[in-house]
């Protein structure tokens, strides 16, 4: 807990206006947002000078907390806050061990005027402080994360590139490229079965029925043609959408809503599958050229390191 008092009346005063200079230097360069929040959750001094940047606004003094996140966050996150806030006023004694130290991490939007909206990635740490006629005080701390989390996710998807890579020389090495490459396109073909039943309109529950039958078949097609290949990341997505695929086939009836979810994961299964198609675009020039000289549609040989 931090501890704001005032100065010794004894000090002199050139003393106290060198305090109050430091005090505002700090205030003005450091890169948090830092305000203080009184006992009714309105804001009040000291503020940061970066505030402004991270919140693009400047009317802060005596703004209340939940209406200085309410036009930037959803309602359901902004109720989290609250929460957070209000565990963040509970005494020591009666709270949950570590609840009081637990950054709330919020994603906030800004219009940038072009009809979309900025998503950046703040996080708000709440400490307790003694100011004197100020009771129940709130130093509140501002961090923005953005450039981190996505840094953090572009390490993720450079590892997950790797792993990737790694799987599919595995398995060029085990199959041959004639066998790997008509994988690829058979699987492509299936993606691209599903996506026009998904978008073929129906209304009576036979067709939902049919729909869902059609693409559980295209789905199968697909896992048959992945069980020979090492293509891990691959496999998990197509083993997410057949499951949420099984689930609308036990409900007992179907809308055009409940095929709605279906487009989130079959995204999500065709940015795995659009991985392994850019990292493998080579293999249909070679798997031509051997088919070229296998009349009889074998598999060539699995290819060679050196090669490789």
């Amino acid at each position: 807990m931090f501890t704001l008092v005032k100065p010794p009346h004894a000090q002199a005063p050139q003393s106290a206006e060198a305090g109050k200079g430091v005090q505002e230097l700090l205030l003005w360069s450091i890169p948090q947002g830092i305000f203080a929040l009184a006992a009714d959750d309105t804001i009040v001094a000291p503020l940061s000078a970066s505030l402004a940047t991270l919140f693009r606004r400047s009317d802060f003094v005596g703004l209340r907390f939940a209406d200085l996140l309410q036009p930037i966050v959803p309602k359901k996150f902004l109720n989290t806050a609250l929460q957070h806030l209000a565990a963040a006023r509970t005494p020591p004694g009666d709270s949950v061990p570590g609840a009081r130290n637990q950054l709330l991490e919020l994603e906030v939007r800004f219009a940038n005027g072009q009809g979309a909206n900025d998503l950046l990635h703040y996080s708000f740490e709440f400490t307790p402080v003694s100011i004197a006629g100020e009771p129940a005080t709130l130093l509140v701390r501002v961090t923005d994360h953005t450039t981190q989390l996505l840094q953090t996710r572009e390490i993720d998807d450079l590892h997950l590139q790797l792993r990737t890579q790694s799987d599919i020389l595995r398995t060029m090495m085990r199959l041959g490229t004639t066998r790997f490459a008509s994988v690829v396109r058979s699987t492509d073909s299936a993606m691209k079965s599903i996506n026009d039943i998904l978008h073929r309109p129906a209304r009576e529950q036979t067709a939902f029925r049919f729909k869902l039958e059609q693409t559980l078949a295209e789905v199968d097609r697909i896992s048959c043609n992945l069980a020979a290949t090492n293509l891990a990341s691959l496999n998990s997505a197509a083993k997410q959408f057949e499951a949420a695929l099984l689930v609308l086939r036990d409900r007992q009836v179907l809308s055009g809503n409940d095929f709605l979810p279906l487009a989130v994961r079959l995204d999500e299964f065709h940015s795995q599958f659009s991985l392994v198609q850019s990292l493998s675009r080579f293999v249909d020039t070679t798997a031509n050229s051997e088919s070229a000289s296998d009349s009889d549609g074998a598999s060539g040989p699995p290819i060679s390191r050196s090669d490789l």
